[in-house]
């Protein structure tokens, strides 16, 4: 109302003088009984005239103005949105009586919400690639000792290459995907870590242990279970966890005719046994072994149902293309 004093104070002036009240429920004329009149005639006159195109001019005045003035408040963004529809209530068509904050206020929150375009612009249209999908990798990969490893790589026959790795897995692991309500122990105990090797024939050797993997444990697998599949002249390929570097574990598959090969840092995706882990653990949370025993057959059976038609799709999707599968011994 203050825009309106304002902006015709000369007219409101002239309408409170005459005694027109029909704008101005809360104004009373001195003599009137009950406190207002409206257009009842004075004592002893004739009615009062309706103002009728002031009334107009004023009600739409006020309006427009209170309008303006929410939109002012709520910034060009409110002004310009599209379908933005305004009311008494201020900018947005808000709920009558509330101040114009009130209305920039909504509109700044469905804006951050993502609810309301902004600039005439939705904020999906804007940054699309938040509602996708994302791979993160390291930030710390040197794409230049990556290119480097793999031009070497490229060299070697990918039936020579043998993949090594370790895994964990538990008594509590449930399918991925629609919501399905299930018990699950909620104390599942320690992981059960599965250490395997992969060529283009499949998984060929593989130990579990009820702990997490560490370097006498990674000798003995060597020893007890790599070195009795390896042929002469075959390449093993690591990443770089300290327990493959350990000194006699090295010194064992040199002695077997066989080189290390170290991936290069933070490069799981050279690494085709990373895929084989993905669909053993796929076949472990349909399985849902809630013992020990049971996730080990699991295990057994997940491993047994890697074919070297699997090994050669993963070994190709991993840039070490094979042109027929061989065994690994």
């Amino acid at each position: 109302m203050g825009a309106v004093l304002e902006r015709f104070p000369k007219r409101l002036r002239l309408l409170v003088r005459s005694g027109h009240e029909s704008l101005f429920g809360g104004l009373t004329r001195a003599g009137c009984r009950g406190g207002g009149c409206g257009d009842a005639a004075p004592r002893g006159g004739a009615p009062l005239p309706r103002l009728a195109g002031d009334d107009q001019a004023v009600s739409a005045a006020a309006m427009r103005d209170g309008r303006l003035a929410a939109r002012a408040l709520a910034g060009p963004q409110a002004v310009n949105r599209p379908g933005a529809v305004s009311g008494a209530g201020g900018a947005g068509g808000g709920a009558p009586g509330r101040y114009p904050g009130a209305a920039r206020g909504d509109v700044a929150g469905r804006a951050r919400r993502g609810s309301q375009p902004v600039g005439g612009r939705s904020r999906a249209g804007a940054r699309r690639d938040h509602a996708q999908k994302k791979t993160p990798i390291a930030a710390e990969r040197a794409e230049g000792v990556r290119a480097a490893w793999r031009a070497d790589a490229a060299d070697l026959d990918p039936a020579d290459l043998v993949f090594l790795d370790e895994t964990a897995t538990n008594i509590a692991m449930t399918p991925r995907g629609a919501r399905v309500y299930g018990a699950v122990p909620r104390n599942h105990g320690r992981n059960t870590t599965l250490i395997a090797a992969l060529s283009v024939g499949g998984v060929g050797a593989a130990m579990a242990l009820d702990r997490a993997a560490d370097g006498p444990a990674f000798v003995a697998y060597v020893r007890a279970f790599l070195l009795p599949m390896l042929r002469p002249g075959q390449v093993v390929v690591l990443d770089n966890l300290a327990i493959h570097k350990a000194v006699e574990a090295r010194a064992l598959v040199k002695a077997a005719g066989c080189a290390l090969l170290f991936l290069p840092p933070y490069s799981p995706d050279f690494n085709p046994i990373e895929l084989a882990f993905a669909k053993l653990k796929e076949a472990l949370r349909r399985d849902g072994a809630r013992t020990r025993a049971a996730l080990e057959v699991a295990i057994a059976r997940a491993l047994d149902a890697i074919t070297p038609h699997d090994a050669h799709g993963w070994f190709a999707a991993c840039g070490h293309p094979s042109p027929e599968a061989q065994p690994l011994c």
